[in-house]
């Protein structure tokens, strides 16, 4: 993201420019003038490599580079690939998965080869994993109240929210597996 903002204009190398510390920005920028991306000049970082918008190589929704390649199991094509966030909250062993319009079961998981193995399956459901997820609010700049008191923040600014999309005919009371900080959802 450093090459992308030097791209839109010069980065001052005595401010922090969002990082944990100046000292953390002049390693960043060092590697960026060691790859031939950027110079320096008057202390600030300017963008110098050969895309003219290096902003469209930065992936904004999958951040993570390492990647997980969703295989069928039973002819050992390709389906999709997924990054190792998705991979863990969604393409979880027993998980039901929707791909093209397609349902699949996921049956293996390789993490070394980064390969998940699904098997296709007819059934009129997917598994979504729950997300327990909570904020606290460290600093308030702005603020504004927008819909209803439903999930406002409480007296220490913190809030959570759950949401579990389920069947008509879905058990009720469904068993909660916590692993590394993703929950699980497993039908008993």
């Amino acid at each position: 993201h450093l090459m992308c903002a030097s791209a839109e204009q010069p980065v001052l190398l005595s401010e922090r420019a969002g990082l944990a510390s100046v000292a953390a920005l002049r390693s960043a920028a060092r590697a960026l003038v060691d790859g031939d991306l950027a110079v320096v000049e008057n202390g600030a970082l300017r963008y110098a490599g050969a895309s003219p918008s290096p902003a469209l190589s930065v992936p904004l929704r999958d951040a993570d580079r390492e990647r997980f390649t969703l295989v069928d199991q039973a002819s050992n094509a390709v389906i999709e690939e997924v990054d190792r966030l998705d991979a863990l909250l969604r393409v979880y062993p027993g998980a039901v998965v929707l791909s093209d319009g397609a349902e699949y079961l996921v049956v293996g998981w390789s993490v070394p080869a980064r390969r998940i193995a699904l098997r296709r399956t007819r059934c009129d459901y997917f598994t979504e994993c729950v997300d327990h997820s909570t904020v606290t609010v460290l600093r308030r700049r702005h603020q504004r109240i927008l819909g209803s008191a439903a999930g406002q923040a409480d007296d220490r600014g913190s809030t959570s929210s759950e949401h579990v999309p389920r069947r008509d005919d879905a058990p009720q009371d469904p068993v909660f597996i916590a692993t590394g900080g993703v929950c699980v959802e497993k039908r008993a």
